[in-house]
């Protein structure tokens, strides 16, 4: 009376139309079923399947920008005789970097991202920019020295803290 079945499955699949632009796909399964005999033992059933893809751009071979976005859709299940739960989120974002000098590098990220139970609903937008600087390599006899700082700063919304600032540098 005792047992359990486990079910998993992948799929990938990897697109490249051109230099400029590439996806990476992905789609998972994972099922699950315990059987633990009666005796108060409490049989479940478990389900979790994911479909994630991630993307990247440029608009020609030198150019300075570079974008990159990504999505990701769950879906969790647990049912345990009176205790269930289930969980569904979705994700998206974006980011872009923009090589403004050899030096000086600025970049920039949106996200969004839901979360839902059966008595809840929690979404999260983000927002970020910041800037990246290296000097230039300054040789010292035999050494080369360079230097490099960033800053950068964001802001969330939503959530349980409903909105937060940050800096760093």
């Amino acid at each position: 009376d005792q047992g359990s079945d486990l079910l998993r499955a992948t799929a990938r699949y990897s697109w490249r139309p051109d230099a400029l632009v590439t996806s990476e796909n992905m789609l998972s399964m994972n099922f699950s079923r315990q059987e633990n005999g009666g005796g108060g033992a409490i049989d479940s059933n478990t389900r979790f399947l994911q479909a994630n893809s991630f993307s990247t751009w440029r608009p020609d071979e030198d150019s300075p920008l570079f974008v990159t976005g990504n999505a990701r859709l769950t879906d969790f299940n647990v049912d345990a005789g009176p205790d269930a739960l289930a969980i569904r989120t979705a994700t998206v974002a974006a980011n872009a970097s923009y090589k403004l000098t050899e030096q000086l590098s600025l970049t920039a990220g949106l996200s969004a991202n839901v979360a839902s139970t059966a008595s809840d609903t929690t979404l999260v937008l983000a927002e970020t920019a910041g800037a990246n600087y290296s000097s230039e390599e300054i040789k010292l006899g035999r050494a080369v020295y360079s230097w490099s700082g960033a800053a950068s700063g964001g802001n969330q919304s939503g959530g349980k803290e409903m909105s937060r600032f940050f800096a760093e540098t």
